[in-house]
């Protein structure tokens, strides 16, 4: 399933995030290190978006925001938490002001007790 080249309108960008979503969630069941790979994809196609696919994480944000979320959750529930915290850093660029993006990254960079000043700073604001 992974795509070459560029997609084409701005909902099938969208319904190409979900398919990949859907394609890692299957693959987490047997095959948890190729669903890591898939899932990477959704981070890689948003991170170099085109304009017209901007416009559409724009257009849907709410939803590409819960792309994001259950990729992250499904990475660190898979062991990868690492590249959960990648995909939360991204759920925060969209929507600054949701907590839950916040409190996740406190919590996997304290459990793993690394940069627990940026840990801190997350969770100070996932409180406010």
């Amino acid at each position: 399933m992974p795509l070459l080249g560029r997609r084409g309108s701005t909902t099938t960008f969208i319904q190409t995030l979900r398919n990949i979503l859907d394609e890692g969630k299957e693959l987490s069941k047997k095959d948890p290190e190729r669903a890591k790979i898939v899932l990477r994809e959704i981070l890689r196609l948003i991170n170099y978006a085109t304009d017209g696919e901007k416009l559409a994480i724009e257009n849907n944000k709410d939803e590409v925001i819960k792309i994001l979320l259950e990729a992250a959750f499904l990475l660190f529930e898979m062991g990868f938490k690492e590249l959960s915290v990648d995909f939360f850093e991204k759920v925060k660029e969209y929507n600054p002001k949701l907590p839950e993006p916040y409190y996740q990254i406190a919590k996997i960079l304290a459990s793993q007790n690394i940069q627990l000043s940026y840990a801190l700073a997350n969770l100070q604001k996932a409180v406010e």
